[in-house]
């Protein structure tokens, strides 16, 4: 008898790629230009907002809004003052206004534009959210002026701009930060919640959906992430940039700068975050070094003339104008944009796992059918299926996982030793064997006496016990007729 083997080589990489993604082909358009103010303070330990929303029906419009916030004159009546020139609205507001009157008089200039022949953008306060319980006068303050110019003089006049049209390569950037079995198979779904101090993040299996607020800032995203992953080093991602967002307060890059290659009077830089990630911007001028949007971080800058440049070299600017206002938002992340981190590999390993398995994988995750020519499956007390195979050695087939319940007891006997779901009993939660969130072992090839059946044993024991009677009184007739036989015989 000949016999044959056939092996498959090992590529020389067969480790697993932690996995990523950048996705910069997204598109969000608004069908009005808008303008929100918004600032936070401290109130007895409470984190409080106040802002105040403007906005036009025309997307296009970019008109200047000046606010000039005045003591109301003691025992008067005055009221608010807005006035238009040249894209340029003027208002002379009061510290105890409030939006319908601020709209009250935005109205009153329109209409006497219009009764002068000039055409303007109807302009709108959406809001004026002043917190109860605070001090109006010292809230509309912070939000919309600046320190006095002169002594004496209460307040100064703060300039916002209105912000419309549609946007055009935004980019997501996300990284999955530790390898794992099955890096490229996570999904990554945004979602938009209005509002301040709504940033969070849930896991369901594989999926990761994001919620962000009108403050919401990468740090915040990944943070949220962070405290979702709950120690899991799987499901810690990171993101790179998000367009739109700020990168919050404490996230910072270390920034190199060097000479472009190809022109030496241009610059590429590159910067890295703590987590690894890295963004490059190449054949960048000089003069425009400070446009781009980096946050403050340890800085080595490389001249032209080879000599090594200080911070004071890099005229760096952290630009507020590319943070969008609610409005886009809004209309960008409520449409629930996704990015799969699909750059990362499966070993060799887990992609024959995947192909060989017929269980359910981690994160619900299905194979094909199991090794024909498999030696053993041995199952280990953390639930981990583990195939014992002549070629590949041992496989890591599957897992299989206990489900918990908030209250046992009420579980509702279905027959035999199985039990269902009941709402005294709440919805099952799945947790890994051998104390993950209190879920015991598994013991294999092992039988619970707990779950034995005691009213069916002795049923089946007396069933048993017949059936041998039975059969007894077949051997005894069987041994009269023989018997029988041997007496007609003489």
């Amino acid at each position: 008898m000949e016999l044959q083997f056939e092996f498959e080589s090992i590529p020389d990489d067969y480790q697993p790629v932690a996995a990523s993604n950048i996705v910069d082909n997204f598109k969000v358009e608004t069908t009005k230009a808008a303008y929100q103010y918004h600032t936070t303070y401290d109130e007895g330990g409470v984190t409080k907002h106040a802002y105040m929303s403007f906005s036009v029906s025309d997307p296009t419009c970019d008109d200047q809004i000046t606010i000039n916030v005045k003591p109301r004159p003691a025992g008067t009546s005055t009221a608010e003052s807005v006035t238009y020139a040249a894209g340029v609205w003027s208002f002379e507001v009061y510290e105890d206004s409030t939006a319908s009157e601020i709209n009250a008089a935005i109205k009153a200039e329109i209409a006497r534009q219009e009764s002068n022949g000039v055409a303007i953008s109807t302009l709108s306060c959406e809001n004026l959210v002043l917190p109860s319980g605070s001090t109006r006068g010292t809230v509309f303050k912070d939000m919309v002026m600046t320190a006095p110019a002169t002594a004496g003089d209460p307040y100064t006049t703060k300039t916002i701009a209105l912000e419309g049209g549609e946007k055009t390569g935004v980019t997501l950037d996300v990284k999955v930060q530790e390898q794992g079995a099955f890096a490229n198979e996570y999904k990554v779904t945004f979602a938009y919640s209005s509002g301040y101090g709504k940033t969070k993040a849930v896991w369901d299996e594989n999926n990761l959906t994001i919620t962000v607020s009108n403050d919401t800032t990468i740090a915040d995203v990944n943070e949220a992430i962070k405290k979702a992953a709950s120690g899991d080093k799987y499901k810690l991602l990171s993101f790179n940039d998000i367009s739109g967002l700020d990168y919050g307060e404490g996230y910072e890059f270390e920034r190199t700068i060097t000479v472009n290659a190809a022109d030496d009077t241009k610059f590429d830089v590159t910067e890295t975050d703590k987590y690894g990630n890295k963004r490059t911007k190449e054949g960048i001028a000089e003069a425009d070094l400070g446009s781009i949007d980096w946050t403050t971080g340890t800085v080595t800058y490389t001249k032209a003339d080879g000599t090594a440049g200080t911070a004071a070299d890099f005229k760096s600017t952290k630009e507020t104008d590319d943070v969008w206002q609610p409005v886009f938002r809004e209309a960008f992340f409520k449409g629930n944009p996704a990015i799969s981190p699909a750059n990362g590999k499966d070993s060799f390993f887990t992609e024959t796992a995947k192909a060989l398995s017929t269980f359910a994988l981690e994160n619900g995750r299905l194979g094909g059918p199991q090794p024909l020519d498999s030696c053993d499956v041995v199952i280990q007390t953390d639930g981990t299926i583990v195939g014992i195979h002549p070629v590949h050695g041992y496989l890591t087939l599957g897992r299989i996982d206990v489900a918990l319940f908030e209250n046992p007891n009420g579980l509702s006997q279905a027959g035999g030793t199985n039990f269902a779901e009941t709402v005294a009993s709440g919805s099952p939660k799945l947790a890994t064997a051998g104390g993950d969130s209190g879920a015991g072992s598994i013991l294999s090839n092992t039988l619970e006496m707990s779950n034995v059946d005691l009213s069916q044993e002795f049923t089946d024991m007396i069933t048993t016990q017949r059936g041998f009677q039975a059969n007894s009184r077949v051997i005894t007739v069987s041994d009269t007729m023989l018997e029988e036989l041997l007496s007609l015989k003489r």
